[in-house]
């Protein structure tokens, strides 16, 4: 589950991922480097494939409905509407919403739209973060986090080109997701515990809240362990740069 919404209206939804798992196998090996020093040779390969969904609870958290979600050009029932992978999303106010569907012909980036309540489509999709030069990739780390003066922060990932980590900055957002603010990457594989595991040099964002003063982000460590991060919010805000 990515986030959790209060609708205002005595139900709550949430985001999560629907993962479908393809498996088949390659004609010639592949051979990924990792740490420059291991070589592995798979001879098969794994597609996981996400789609966006919600799903809707009562006051009792009873489950009401779960549905994928469609991307449109419009959040009325007729139109065009594709089931497309996505990942990385996340609620914002009202209807706006952050995802990261995967567009044949784009890199991976981060993107902010509109989610209609009732036919469950997202649509006005924008684009808000695309990955540098230096970067393979970007996406949404984490649950986008409401700070008193109405404006949200959200952590967001790169992975480098050059070894394959994932990393995190943390983004100021408005609203309805217009970028007011982002930081160079605050958060990176460090020591044996962060840079060894099932998925080397991960730290992968799952979740971002406050207690008291301080900023806590929750996320996975090497996709073995779970890692708790914190830091004074101030001094977290101090590396947001205005845009």
């Amino acid at each position: 589950c990515h986030s959790a919404h209060d609708s205002g209206e005595g139900t709550f939804c949430a985001i999560f991922c629907i993962t479908e798992l393809e498996f088949s196998f390659s004609d010639s090996i592949e051979e990924f480097i990792m740490f420059d020093l291991i070589r592995i040779f798979i001879r098969f390969r794994i597609m996981a494939i996400c789609y966006f969904s919600v799903a809707e609870f009562d006051e009792a958290f009873q489950l009401k409905r779960k549905a994928p979600i469609r991307i449109g050009l419009s959040g009325e029932e007729t139109g065009l509407a594709l089931y497309l992978p996505t990942k990385n999303a996340t609620f914002l106010e009202g209807d706006h919403v952050l995802l990261r569907p995967s567009l044949s012909g784009l890199p991976d980036l981060c993107w902010r739209g509109r989610l209609d309540p009732k036919t469950l489509k997202a649509y006005d999709l924008r684009p808000v973060l695309a990955p540098e030069a230096f970067e393979y990739k970007v996406g949404w780390s984490t649950n986008a986090l409401r700070l008193p003066d109405g404006t949200y922060l959200v952590a967001y990932h790169g992975i480098l080109r050059h070894d394959l980590s994932y990393r995190h900055g943390f983004m100021r957002l408005s609203p309805e997701g217009r970028p007011l603010g982002l930081s160079h990457y605050l958060l990176a594989p460090q020591g044996l515990a962060e840079c060894y595991g099932d998925r080397p040099l991960t730290l992968y964002g799952n979740g971002l809240l406050l207690h008291g003063e301080e900023l806590v982000f929750v996320g996975g460590v090497g996709d073995y362990a779970i890692g708790v991060f914190t830091a004074p919010l101030e001094e977290v805000l101090k590396r947001v740069v205005p845009l």
